[in-house]
């Protein structure tokens, strides 16, 4: 259960923070050209992706489970 908790809890986590560095590097030029910031905060948004796949892959039980 706490494994479960801290696992979704990092993905959220991971997750805001990667979309608040990627507005961050938006803001920088408005958008018009891509640079650091922006790549960095996409970056955390897909590690929070993998973050939570793993998580969700490593639930036990579920709908059919004997």
């Amino acid at each position: 259960m706490v494994n479960e908790t801290v696992s979704f809890g990092m993905s959220a986590l991971l997750t805001v923070l990667g979309l608040a560095v990627l507005l961050y590097g938006v803001s920088l030029n408005n958008g018009q050209t891509l640079n650091a910031p922006i790549v960095v905060g996409g970056l955390f948004v897909l590690l929070a992706t993998g973050v939570l796949s793993a998580a969700v892959r490593n639930l036990e039980g579920g709908h059919g489970a004997e």
